[in-house]
């Protein structure tokens, strides 16, 4: 299997568990990283799948992910990643605790940098921004309503933006491994023929 098409089949994957597992704790089930049940190892196994993809695409880069910035946020958004897996089992009061906090934040610099390379990138990468830019949108409103008077319903409202954060992002990266895995030949023409036509617009 080319790198291409494996990286984009692990970021796929990935974002695809990691939204199923979501939609397993709005059921009801116990989701969270660092638990010993079947629906933490789901989240686990996406975040890995999705961490190994995204760093192969950041190291092939290969067109619509050709801008270095986008492979700079890959590149810093699957580093995150991974520190913030493989220490999730760490006790509260264990060092490592600060390392999987910093993973988490690299893990969001990521994607940040990623909706604005992709912002900067025209053709059909520019289309993905928009699910990016409503998840980070959604991630700021979230904590924003923390703040607001007690007689909101803070706490429900928070869950729910943030929630919606995280599966507009899951819904783009979902997206941006299927551009990847049709960039074939013909599928890389494409992309390239409509950014070129997009530039001399």
């Amino acid at each position: 299997m080319r790198p291409v098409l494996l990286g984009g089949l692990g970021v796929l994957t990935g974002a695809l568990l990691i939204g199923g597992a979501l939609a397993l704790g709005l059921l009801g089930l116990p989701v969270g990283l660092g638990l010993d049940q079947p629906e933490g190892r789901v989240l686990e196994a996406g975040l890995i799948a999705l961490a190994l993809g995204s760093a192969i695409l950041a190291i092939v880069g290969a067109a619509p992910w050709d801008r270095r910035l986008i492979r700079a946020a890959l590149a810093v958004f699957s580093t995150g990643l991974l520190v913030t897996t493989l220490t999730s089992h760490a006790p509260a009061d264990d060092p490592l605790i600060f390392a999987f906090l910093a993973g988490g934040l690299l893990a969001s610099i990521g994607v940040v940098l990623l909706a604005l390379g992709l912002v900067l990138t025209p053709g059909a990468p520019r289309l993905l921004a928009a699910l990016f830019g409503a998840g980070i949108l959604s991630a700021v409103l979230g904590l924003a309503v923390q703040s607001l008077p007690e007689g909101f319903p803070r706490a429900e409202a928070a869950m729910l933006l943030l929630l919606l954060a995280v599966w507009c992002v899951m819904a783009g990266l979902a997206a941006f491994g299927l551009l990847a895995m049709r960039a074939d030949r013909d599928g890389l023409n494409v992309l390239r023929t409509g950014a070129a036509r997009d530039a001399g617009a």
